[in-house]
């Protein structure tokens, strides 16, 4: 494992995402993607082919598309923030409330909040204190 940081993606044909480390195996060109729950023990062999049922204990295959990973900052509910992350913002405190949305992406080595047009700006601790997560890009459910 290159980053220390768990994952969570959606299992091929579930709705909801499972947690844990992430990997991918199989001949390049042809991988799968998988999440193994840290509850969970496995086994590896690494002869196996991506479609080695018998060699998997433990993981998960999952859609690429949805794996999301840990950022290491909670909002201000105490909710661990995820990589697709629907995140609201509290951007002024007067009479009325303003806040603004974003999304939590990685890019460039660190990671980021893109509102809706596209600006895009470092996600902070101190900032976190301000932040909710609303929803995810992969879902409509509450997170």
């Amino acid at each position: 494992m290159n980053n220390p940081r768990p994952f969570r993606a959606i299992p091929i044909g579930k709705k909801h995402f499972v947690y844990g480390w992430y990997f991918r195996l199989g001949p390049e060109g042809n991988k799968s993607h998988y999440i193994l729950q840290e509850k969970n023990a496995c086994w590896y062999n690494p002869t196996m082919t991506s479609h080695d049922e018998e060699s998997i204990t433990g993981f998960i295959e999952v859609i690429p598309s949805t794996v999301g990973q840990r950022v290491g900052l909670q909002d201000k509910n105490k909710k661990e923030i995820y990589c697709g992350d629907k995140i609201r913002q509290l951007v002024t405190k007067t009479p009325k409330d303003m806040y603004e949305d974003f999304v939590v992406i990685y890019d460039i080595a660190s990671f980021k909040l893109q509102n809706q047009d596209g600006t895009v700006k470092f996600l902070e601790w101190p900032a976190c204190v301000c932040l909710e997560i609303i929803s995810n890009i992969h879902t409509e459910e509450q997170a």
